[in-house]
């Protein structure tokens, strides 16, 4: 299973690493041109996400984005697509005030169908 690796600018010159990971290669479209976005999720599929500085949190669709309690503070979790196709949207948050510190990535995650 791959991992897969998105660089994110967050406020104030912070810089996160998204890593996702399909629960099987194929339950991932890769496709660095499909709009800006260098990969999409395939609905009816679970991936597995962490960010690698443990201050910040995906906060999105609790239907969709489930964040993990951890407590080695790393900020972790899993998306489940379900049914859903199109488009949604998540920010990352800092913990210490929940202030929004970007979208991502560019504001969209992408879901296309089967």
């Amino acid at each position: 299973m791959n991992t897969y690796e998105v660089s994110i600018k967050l406020k104030r010159n912070h810089q996160v690493t998204l890593y996702l990971s399909p629960n099987k290669d194929e339950d991932i479209f890769v496709n660095e041109k499909a709009n800006g976005v260098p990969f999409q999720l395939i609905e009816g599929k679970r991936y597995y996400f962490e960010l690698s500085d443990a201050d910040f949190y995906i906060d999105g669709d609790s239907q969709i984005i489930k964040c993990y309690p951890s407590r080695s503070g790393v900020s972790n979790g899993e998306i489940t697509t379900g049914n859903f196709v199109g488009t949604f949207s998540a920010d990352i948050k800092a913990k210490e005030n929940n202030e929004t510190q970007t979208m991502l990535p560019d504001g969209k995650i992408w879901v296309i169908g089967r």
